[in-house]
């Protein structure tokens, strides 16, 4: 209502007609006042707060007409009938009148001032108000154009307003080309609505946000997450606030990863049915491990197992072959299952597999190392060996040899296969385990002979070594149970798991579920991985593996911190090389039982190791610790009473190489356990040949004597190209003690158009002579080797020729291996658990040392 009133007061006729509106009504109340109080009424009480409001409301002209008004009215009031005559009226009035002229229009002058101020302090407190405000938008202004996204206002019905440094980044336009141009001819690109249903969707809601495609200046297309926002300027007008957030690379990357998920969707059906016959397999190789154990006799563990073979992985013809001493070493079959008319017989007859000449049987035991021909017709075998295979409809053939504990080969098993796709590598790799757990198997029951003989040589020290016996069984019967508790609880449930899971994966399900199984299934295959990592380390240690005392010695203090927090400084005087690997060993094996016992009886999370060199040359730790210590008297022979048969064992190991162990231990001061082992018989600088003698003697090497392996495990008996040809190819040479390793590697890097594999080595010496005759450009070298390490052969290598690229390879994610390994030359390490696409990376990027 006020509001009202004050706009009407700012009309001119209004604000008159107000003013002599209100001067009549001060009459009219104050004629019904004098008819009530009497003549007696005050004259002019009412006209002066009337005309000073008038004033005060309408302004100084509205204020002097009610003066006048009031005035007239008055003169009118002195005529009206029954009045005195105006000659009558007394000189008072008169002056009364006057004064009432004088002082209104007083008051009407000082009311005209006030309002006037109060209108300037209005209007400055305006001007004030939107200085501020436009300060505040003139600050947001300059905030909202170094925003990262483009922030445009544009006028519902016209051009931009508005357009800051994130819109002309990503458009390319710049404020003064954008400026007052319409937005959707600017950008070139189609709305989601037409313009006016947009209009209509921000009146409606206030907002609007999608995903549209705008076109830059130079004609790109960009994807815009678009947020649009409704509102009105200072002068009424609506205007649009519209931030847009580029999102291209976003949508390009989420079309990648939906057509890689479509990729490995097919993928994972291409490889269900690979993933049934490693299931196949692995089921056969659980009931061959069966019959190892619950067979004594080698002619039916063989027979059993030929005949589990074929059964439950669905092969022909499987036969094991035994090398026969007597008969001046020919190979002759003792075992078969499923031979096909007389196929056996027949290839003896032809001078085939059973002369140990010829076929792949024979080549598999003078190679030591596996033979595949996964295609028999287009392989280069002997044709009257493919002739007879052939017709009896087998299409490949997988010879793996049996070694002994030497790595000798004594015999050979031979698994045929009807089907082009019959053995791949996944399987033969497991058939390698199988044919080593056959070998290890009969070398058993062929040393249980042996075995009993010693034993009755071993009853001259039966007193002693009865209660060692007992215990070394006791303990054996709690580690194989602890493994086979690890096995069935952990490896085997997850193997279980995976392989439900993996069936499960033959159900139809959404992609989404699909790929979550996936993920589930990876992380149990890399769990059981990294179990079976900790079981391998558990059962043998890699430190033994490692000449350089210092080096193994603190890998064994690492391993006893992360596997029983045992804090272990270890210290060396002096740098210790032991070749013999009997000496080393049992050194070690020494030092890591002398840990355990301050980790079981001692009481406290830190030892200390010393290594130091005696005066006669023999290699000296000492193991101390400040625990309660115990009667170094009672520790002389084994039982309960010392403690247990530790460092009764200890003794009895180092006196067989001719070492010993002293100790120093009291109660509540710790002990002190030095042990000791002779030097190498001969000066570690002469006890081994150094590179440039071992490439000599490789170079003088016939060359038919080299070993290079092609993918189909053949033999390859020249190389054709020196040290000089190269192609464009990375020449790589393989270097395994696992045949099965070397195998997987080449069939995976023979599948790149850019790599080629020049050679195999299953140990350090073999791939000195072969880098010094092939020259390769990459070697790929596995750690953990018997006789000459990964290390070690890394170092000589890297010595002669630096320009060499040596990549190591282990089991073990070990850094204190990856760093031993760089050191010696290498120029990446990794892990055989790591994926195939970082192999590749490493070989092809490896960066030069040159």
């Amino acid at each position: 209502m006020l509001e009202k009133v004050r706009i009407s007061l700012k009309r001119p006729l209004f604000r008159y007609l107000a003013g002599t509106g209100a001067v009549a009504l001060a009459f009219l109340l104050r004629e019904i006042l004098t008819s009530a109080v009497g003549p007696d009424f005050p004259e002019y009480v009412l006209f002066y707060p009337t005309v000073m409001i008038v004033a005060l409301l309408a302004g100084l002209w509205p204020g002097l007409l009610a003066i006048v008004t009031a005035v007239v009215m008055i003169l009118v009031f002195w005529f009206i009938p029954g009045r005195p005559a105006l000659l009558h009226i007394s000189t008072s009035n008169y002056v009364g009148l006057a004064l009432f002229m004088v002082v209104c229009g007083f008051l009407t002058a000082v009311a005209e001032l006030y309002r006037r101020n109060r209108q300037k302090a209005a209007a400055y407190d305006k001007e004030q108000a939107q200085r501020q405000t436009q300060e505040a938008l003139r600050r947001q202004a300059e905030l909202l154009k170094l925003s990262f996204d483009a922030i445009i206002v544009w006028r519902i019905g016209g051009g931009i307003e508005s357009w800051n440094r994130g819109a002309e980044e990503l458009y390319g336009y710049s404020e003064e080309e954008a400026q007052g141009r319409r937005l959707h001819e600017l950008l070139k690109a189609p709305r989601p609505d037409r313009w006016q249903e947009l209009e209509k969707s921000l009146r409606e809601h206030g907002e609007w946000f999608s995903e549209i495609k705008h076109s830059t200046k130079d004609g790109r297309e960009v994807t815009v997450s678009s947020r649009q926002l409704l509102g009105r300027g200072l002068d009424g007008s609506e205007r649009v606030l519209e931030i847009d957030r580029d999102i291209t690379d976003r949508k390009r990357v989420e079309e990648e990863l939906r057509r890689a998920h479509d990729e490995l969707e097919e993928k994972v059906e291409l490889r269900t049915a690979d993933l049934q016959t490693a299931n196949r397999t692995l089921l056969m190789v659980s009931a061959c491990d069966q019959a190892l154990v619950q067979i004594s006799h080698e002619r039916e563990l063989t027979g059993v197992i030929c005949q589990i073979i074929q059964d439950e992985g669905g092969y022909p013809l499987v036969w094991v072959g035994i090398i026969d001493e007597p008969e001046g070493g020919v190979l002759r079959c003792v075992a078969s299952a499923g031979d096909r008319d007389g196929y056996l017989v027949r290839l003896k007859e032809t001078g085939g597999d059973p002369a140990i000449t010829g076929g792949p049987a024979g080549r598999a035991i003078l190679s030591k190392f596996p033979v595949v021909s996964l295609d028999i017709a287009n392989s280069r075998e002997d044709a009257t060996w493919k002739e007879v295979t052939l017709s009896r409809g087998f299409r490949g053939v997988a010879a793996l040899p049996l070694l002994d504990a030497q790595k000798n080969a004594f015999g050979v098993l031979v698994i045929h296969s009807d089907r082009d796709s019959g053995l791949e590598q996944r399987q033969v790799s497991l058939l390698k385990e199988l044919a080593d757990d056959l070998a290890f198997g009969i070398t058993s029951l062929r040393a249980r002979a042996e075995r009993d003989q010693a034993l009755k040589a071993l009853e001259l020290k039966a007193t002693q070594l009865q209660a060692l016996a007992g215990e070394i069984v006791r303990t054996e019967q709690r580690e194989r149970q602890r493994i086979a508790q690890l096995l069935h609880d952990q490896i085997q449930q997850l193997l279980v798991a995976t392989l439900y899971g993996l069936e499960g994966l033959h159900e139809v399900r959404p992609a989404a579920e699909r790929g979550q199984s996936v993920a589930r299934l990876s992380a149990l295959v890399r769990e059981s991985i990294a179990m079976s990592r900790s079981l391998m380390s558990e059962i043998s240690n890699p430190s033994y593996t490692e000449r350089d005392l210092c080096t193994a010695l603190g890998w064994l203090g690492a391993w006893m911190k992360e596997k029983h927090g045992l804090d272990v400084k270890v210290r060396c005087a002096t740098t210790i090389t032991m070749d013999v690997e009997e000496t080393r060993v049992t050194l070690l094996q020494s030092v890591r039982e002398l840990l355990f016992n301050v980790v079981k009886h001692a009481g406290v999370r830190q030892a200390g190791v010393d290594l130091l060199r005696g005066p006669d040359g023999s290699a000296r730790v000492t193991v101390s610790d400040e625990g309660v210590g115990f009667d170094a008297e009672q520790a002389r022979a084994p039982g309960p009473a010392s403690g247990g048969f530790g460092l009764f064992s200890v003794r009895e190991r180092l006196d067989i190489i001719g070492g010993g162990i002293k100790i120093e231990s009291s109660a509540g001061r710790g002990s002190r356990v030095t042990v000791w082992v002779p030097a190498d018989p001969a000066d570690p600088a002469a006890s081994r040949r150094s590179f440039r003698e071992l490439h000599a003697a490789a170079a003088a090497v016939p060359a038919h004597q080299t070993v290079v392996r092609t993918a189909l495990g053949e033999v390859s008996g020249q190389h054709s190209e020196g040290p000089a040809a190269r192609s464009a190819k990375i020449r790589v040479l393989l270097v395994d003690d696992h045949a099965v390793v070397r195998e997987g590697i080449a069939l995976q890097l023979q599948q790149q158009p850019d790599i080629e594999i020049v050679g195999e080595a299953p140990d350090g010496a073999q791939a000195l002579e072969l880098v010094h005759a092939l020259r390769p450009d990459v070697v790929t070298m596995d750690v953990n080797m018997p006789g000459m390490n990964g290390i070690e052969t890394t170092r000589a290598i890297h010595a002669v020729h630096p320009s060499i690229r040596i990549i190591g390879l282990s089991m073990a994610e070990d850094l204190e291996q990856g760093a031993a390994m760089r050191s010696a030359g290498a120029v990446r390490y990794l892990s055989k658990s790591a994926s195939l696409d970082a192999l590749l990376a490493a070989i092809r990027d490896a960066p030069d040392n040159e």
